[in-house]
Parts: structure tokens; C-alpha cells; sequence
């Protein structure tokens, strides 16, 4: 007679390997819920405060405070005014000047460059970069920013 393995027998390891994999990873997940679920036994710092530490020894902290509160030195400025005029006031100077079909086709921000350049620029250099504004229409524009200003 042939030597043949006992298939209840192939069977049965196999379950048996399967059921050790299965018992090892279950091991695994309730390893890493219980590590995730310990007390953290560090102090935590508060979330507005730094804690000084000195990383060499010898160094004396004595002149810094354990805790360093960081809200006191938080500089506290006002943002700074827009210097872009609004949609309306430019194109209502655009109108007054005479230029409004000239910058229709442009976008907003082509129209608001154009409005700072011609209100800080010099009638010599805007000529070179706007070739179709006329001069009397850049001083017309600059007359009456100074007279209304934004």
C-alpha cells in the first residue's frame, strides 16, 4: 500500500494554522486599544504657554520663568487701511475722466492697477506704459483725486 496523508489530518493543521493567525492578530488589535487608551502620565503644557527648559547643564534659568507666557508678548497692531479704491469710485472716475469705454474690455484687476499707477505715477512714465491716455486726460485724474480723495 501507498503512504497517503490523512486528508482530516491535512484539514485540521490547516484550521489550526488559520485559527493561530487569527488569534495572533486579535492579540494584536486589543494590544494597540489598550496602548492608545492609557493615561498619558506626562504633564501636558497649556496650549497659550512654553515651557523653558535648559538642554545643556550648568545653565542658569534663573532669569527666565519656568513657563513663558507667550500671550504678553503678542504684538497687537491694526491692519493697515486698503489702499485699492472701491469698484465704484473707480469706475466713477474712469467715467468723469473719459476713459470708461477704454477700460471696459480690461478686468478688475487691470482697472485697479491702472487707477494706481495713474494716481502715483509720473505723467512721463504712465505715457510710456499707457501710450493712449493723453496727458490732459492723466492731469485731468489727478486733479480730481487730490479734490475728492479716497
Amino acid at each position: 500500500m501507498l503512504n497517503q496523508s490523512d486528508p482530516q489530518k491535512n484539514n485540521l493543521n490547516f484550521i489550526s494554522s488559520i485559527t493561530d493567525k487569527i488569534s495572533w492578530m486579535i492579540k494584536l488589535i486589543l494590544a494597540l486599544l489598550f496602548t492608545s487608551y492609557t493615561p498619558n502620565y506626562a504633564q501636558e503644557p497649556q496650549p497659550d504657554r512654553v515651557i523653558v527648559q535648559s538642554l545643556r547643564p550648568g545653565i542658569k534659568l534663573d532669569s527666565l520663568s519656568a513657563v513663558y507666557d507667550k500671550r504678553e508678548k503678542i504684538p497687537t497692531t491694526k491692519a493697515p487701511r486698503s489702499t485699492l479704491p472701491t469698484p465704484a469710485y473707480r469706475d466713477r472716475m474712469f467715467t468723469r475722466i473719459g476713459i470708461k469705454d477704454r477700460v471696459k474690455p480690461m478686468d478688475h484687476l487691470d482697472r485697479d492697477l491702472l487707477f494706481l499707477k495713474l494716481k502715483r505715477y509720473q505723467v512721463a512714465n504712465l505715457v510710456k506704459e499707457y501710450p493712449w491716455l493723453k496727458i490732459a486726460v492723466i492731469n485731468k485724474f489727478k486733479k480730481l483725486v487730490k479734490t475728492e480723495g479716497e
